[in-house]
């Protein structure tokens, strides 16, 4: 039995735009430019000139966002953990809001990345490159954030307890190889 390939004069077009790229199953492909102000368009049009400049801005932008995102996150949160005893808590705050201002970086980065003008493909990489980074990012804050909460709940002084010092590293091992298959996972699913 032969396999009859169509041409591409064959395949409708309708065909073509609804399969996108094969295996995607996160759309990463996002333009900023609808979701512009129409006084910020012109000041948009004249960076896309200058796509340098464009990164620039945008990753100061980002950082910018980011930051005062962790602040108010940060604030709120802490403000809660005020009302306990332990510093455990503050910590773990401090560990969860870390990579906030990074994510605010990299979103920047992704929306000034299409003003390059890169082929599909390269553009398709270079998101995807970025995203992994988050991806990395948000895990290790999660990996510092659970050890640390492990590490809190064998130093509770129970003794009929399921987590003792003796059990620690079974409990801690498997969050660490769920955390890391889910991020796996999540890693896989943007490639």
């Amino acid at each position: 039995m032969q396999l009859v390939t169509p041409t591409p004069q064959e395949t409708p077009p309708e065909a073509v735009e609804q399969t996108g790229r094969a295996g995607d199953f996160v759309n990463l492909d996002i333009d900023i430019e609808p979701f512009l102000p129409e006084y910020i368009q012109p000041f948009w049009d004249f960076l896309q000139d200058y796509p340098l400049l464009l990164v620039l801005i945008m990753a100061v932008l980002g950082y910018l966002v980011g930051k005062a995102v962790q602040w108010a996150v940060r604030g709120l949160m802490l403000q809660a953990a005020r009302r306990t005893q332990s510093k455990l808590d503050d910590q773990f705050v401090h560990y969860l809001t870390e990579p906030v201002v990074q994510t605010g970086v990299i979103l920047g980065l992704v929306a000034a990345e299409k003003a390059f003008g890169f082929s599909e493909t390269v553009d398709w990489v270079l998101v995807r490159m970025l995203f992994s980074v988050l991806i990395f990012l948000w895990g290790r804050a999660w990996f510092k954030a659970t050890s640390l909460a492990i590490s809190a709940l064998v130093r509770r002084e129970s003794t009929h307890e399921l987590l003792q010092p003796r059990t620690r590293p079974l409990f801690e091992m498997s969050i660490k190889v769920f955390l890391f298959g889910l991020l796996v996972w999540l890693f896989m699913s943007l490639w």
